[in-house]
């Protein structure tokens, strides 16, 4: 159990104890200042975020929680994030409904795999981390755009929300593929549970 606390873990951990402070700031005050706190503590989950991954790879850190906990960190504050935005631009409800059928079929997936008993967690692709770029940008332009109400266009904010949700999609059905070729490689997996 001790090779499962690794840096990376708890950066992961970190990321996901900046959640309800990023809700606090971004909700509770309508200020433009606390608009740029909440932007500001989500570029540090992005940033960390890079960072846990690299030393991750770098220090030989992978491990079967982090390949959890990474994930739950992002998906977690993203959908957090996209669902605040959401109460300031009604535009991003499309995006949010997206981003969490996505994120509740892939959760699903995973628990096929626990159930027949598939122990290898699939890591991260490059779609995923790809998607995961294109989200952060979006989201930080649109906060950005609660401070400097006129500096983004919203024909460039409805680009990006439409990007979004393409690689979104994308990414979604590139995991699927994974997901079921896990699943192929493991005809068994199902009778061992008998």
């Amino acid at each position: 159990m001790s090779k499962e606390l690794t840096v990376p873990n708890f950066i992961s951990l970190f990321r996901i104890i900046l959640i309800p402070l990023y809700v606090y700031y971004f909700l509770f005050n309508s200020a433009p200042s606390h608009y740029i706190v909440s932007g500001i503590i989500f570029v540090i989950s992005g940033f960390s975020d890079v960072v846990d991954g690299f030393i991750a790879r770098k220090f030989n850190m992978i491990t079967n929680l982090g390949k959890i906990l990474d994930p739950v960190a992002d998906k977690l504050t993203h959908i957090t994030v996209a669902f605040c935005l959401c109460l300031k631009h009604s535009y991003l409800i499309g995006l949010i409904i997206i981003l969490f059928i996505k994120e509740a079929l892939m959760l699903t997936g995973a628990l096929v795999l626990r159930k027949r008993k598939i122990s290898e967690t699939p890591s991260a692709k490059w779609w995923g981390k790809l998607c995961t770029v294109v989200v952060f940008i979006t989201f930080v332009l649109e906060i950005i755009s609660l401070v400097f109400v006129d500096l983004i266009p919203v024909g460039i904010n409805y680009t990006l929300v439409g990007m979004s949700i393409i690689f979104l999609m994308f990414s979604f059905f590139n995991y699927l593929k994974v997901y079921f070729d896990y699943i192929s490689k493991n005809p068994d997996s199902q009778r061992r549970k008998v």
